[in-house]
């Protein structure tokens, strides 16, 4: 089947509107060995920024689904970006772990609605025999912008230091606000949904609680160990490749886009398996891939237990494991995250 430019040109503005929501998730993992010796913050002090974007991300995602009902899809995503870029902005004038957490939250709370209301609309874009391959693809936005956020952070870091990263990050993102609003506004349906048949009335719907509905609660418990694996290493994986692996902060900040990369790849094969092998049940793809994340997690503890025994560090060994833990944790994160399993 054949794909319109207007199904490209959506798709790939999504994909950098998507990409960029990052430069307003990455800094604080760049900058922290820096927070840490310039501003005296502690590891428990930056462990609670972090929380507060993730605590704030996960009530924001709760509340998701009843803020579209009242303001439809544009106007969640549109304030987003703006309200996203504002804070991230911000947090280059605070000072205090206290306020930097109030600053975090905000940020991600109103980042919660984005991948899914974005994935539903790329989703909506391809008919059910490319899905999950057109799809599966759009999911590198995540490690394309992780890898552009952290280039782009630890180059300013060494060039303007920690303050720039956050002030010229949050402008970027914002600056998304007002050119999603016009392009989501473009492309709404110009068509009416068909009207229901007066001979078969619709069913009066039932209430039910999410929970309820099968697969739902082994879904979401795989989907909660999957995000503690990813946002691990998103958080502080350059912080360990300053602080334990030698690298210095910016150094550090460039390798650990590595982890992302490897996530494109993994993503990209994750999509293709399902279309070429599964009939585009992207849900079957899962379990092989969370027990992959599993077992790459714990050969890099192995690892971690073979230096100590030998006394010796092996960076090259770490960035190899840090590679196979992206490659198979970007499925299952794509896929639970929300995309439709056919």
């Amino acid at each position: 089947m054949s794909i319109s430019n207007r199904q490209i040109a959506l798709f790939l503005f999504t994909y950098v509107a998507y990409a960029a929501i990052y430069f307003a998730r990455k800094p604080v993992s760049v900058v922290k060995s820096t927070l840490e010796s310039e501003l005296g913050l502690s590891r428990t002090a930056l462990g609670g920024v972090d929380t507060a974007l993730l605590g704030a991300y996960m009530a924001g995602q709760f509340m998701t689904g009843s803020l579209v009902k009242v303001l439809g899809r544009t106007l969640p995503l549109t304030l987003g970006y703006a309200i996203c870029g504002a804070a991230t902005l911000s947090m280059g004038f605070l000072s205090t772990a206290h306020m930097m957490s109030i600053a975090w939250a905000i940020c991600g709370f109103f980042q919660a609605c984005m991948n899914p209301l974005l994935v539903i609309f790329v989703a909506d874009l391809f008919p059910a025999s490319m899905r999950a391959s057109a799809v599966g693809l759009w999911q590198t936005s995540q490690q394309v912008g992780g890898v552009a956020a952290n280039a782009f952070a630890g180059c300013l870091l060494k060039s303007r230091g920690w303050r720039s990263v956050f002030i010229s990050s949050g402008v970027f993102v914002a600056a998304f606000a007002p050119i999603l609003a016009l392009v989501m506004a473009r492309a709404a349906p110009t068509t009416p949904p068909p009207a229901a048949s007066k001979k078969t009335p619709a069913a009066a719907p039932t209430k039910q609680s999410p929970l309820g509905v099968p697969g739902v609660s082994s879904v979401a418990a795989a989907y909660t160990l999957v995000k503690m694996s990813r946002y691990c290493l998103i958080f502080w994986a350059p912080y360990f490749l300053s602080n334990h692996v030698g690298m210095d902060a910016s150094a550090a900040a460039l390798m650990a886009t590595i982890f992302d990369v490897a996530g494109v790849i993994g993503s990209i094969t994750a999509g293709l398996i399902c279309d070429r092998f599964l009939g585009g049940r992207m849900i079957s793809t899962q379990l092989p891939f969370i027990g992959a994340t599993a077992l790459s997690f714990a050969s890099w503890g192995a690892l971690c237990l073979a230096e100590k025994k030998a006394g010796t560090t092996f960076k090259r060994a770490h960035v190899a494991a840090m590679a196979l833990v992206g490659f198979c944790v970007a499925a299952p994160d794509g896929v639970l995250g929300g995309v439709p399993s056919h």
